[in-house]
């Protein structure tokens, strides 16, 4: 089952030019894991929408794992990737990614510093 979350703002139309940018965050509930989809731009006000969602979900996180699908996400500003890190260390979420840059974003998400300046070894992701 597949449900869309964010308000009506957060999913508004990008197709012209000049409308707001987006981000479309869905949710995928499958026996073994919840996959949490994001589409478009990590950005600003989509931050707190996307954060939402995933405090959303906490109670299911109980018994399920979950994958963030990074594949479609477009951009991710700094507060993005500050959530991003959030879910990965809260969950130790798998991070599904698609191109480079997708790839890019999850081993930003995943860096773990340490006192020595060292990134966190433990991190996965899958490349689909």
């Amino acid at each position: 089952m597949a449900r869309t979350i964010g308000s009506e703002r957060a999913n508004c139309d990008v197709s012209h030019k000049g409308r707001c940018p987006t981000l479309r965050v869905t949710v995928l509930e499958e026996p073994q894991r919840i996959v949490l989809r994001l589409e478009g731009k990590l950005i600003g006000p989509w931050v707190t929408e996307c954060r939402r969602a995933w405090l959303g979900l906490e109670t299911a996180l109980v018994t399920k794992r979950l994958a963030l699908d990074l594949c479609d996400v477009t951009f991710v500003d700094d507060s993005g990737v500050a959530l991003l890190h959030d879910i990965y260390r809260a969950n130790r979420a798998e991070m599904l990614t698609g191109s480079p840059l997708t790839k890019h974003f999850a081993e930003k998400a995943a860096a773990s510093i340490t006192d020595r300046g060292k990134e966190d070894s433990n991190a996965r992701t899958v490349r689909i």
